[in-house]
């Protein structure tokens, strides 16, 4: 997978060309169609990134491979400030269902976030608690990493019930 992001890393990276570099994966999704990668990316002391790129497998004289079909990069910058957890969660809710793309069973609803609080293992959309909540490493500082596989909900995104101890 990682080779397959520097395939075409101008068009994907175009922005942020230090992203095609994954100096630490977060986690791997895969099937036998599709694979998801989330890693985080280091540019320097002050720039990091935590990104999400969905593949294509495909098999060629019976040789896996993965085609880059999907990017999401989110950029952060040391010392930028951050809103209180439980809004920065209400306030990408808007965007769920977008990236929910980057899951790989067809009909589930897939989300996903990362925030920099311990406080991320309260967390509850439509009452239900984030399927994983994996910790790593983000500008010095422990980061938790939290999707749904296949948050249960018929509500657009926008009208969650999101709670989080604040």
């Amino acid at each position: 997978m990682e080779e397959a992001l520097t395939v075409n890393d101008d068009y994907y990276f175009k922005r942020y060309p230090y992203m095609s570099k994954v100096d630490d994966v977060i986690k791997v999704f895969e099937n036998d169609e599709y694979a998801t990668l989330f890693y985080h990316t280091v540019k320097d002391s002050r720039t990091e990134g935590l990104v999400a790129s969905k593949f294509k497998i495909r098999f060629i004289n019976g040789i896996k491979q993965y085609a880059v079909i999907l990017v999401y990069p989110e950029e952060t910058i040391k010392g930028a400030w951050r809103t209180t957890p439980i809004r920065t969660v209400r306030g990408a809710a808007a965007f769920f269902d977008y990236l929910g793309q980057f899951g790989i069973t067809e009909g589930n609803r897939f989300i996903f976030g990362s925030l920099g609080t311990e406080k991320v293992k309260t967390l509850k959309i439509q009452g239900q608690s984030p399927t994983e909540i994996i910790e790593y490493i983000r500008k010095g500082k422990k980061e938790y990493f939290w999707y749904y596989e296949n948050l249960i909900s018929d509500k657009p995104s926008t009208e969650l019930d999101i709670e989080m101890e604040e």
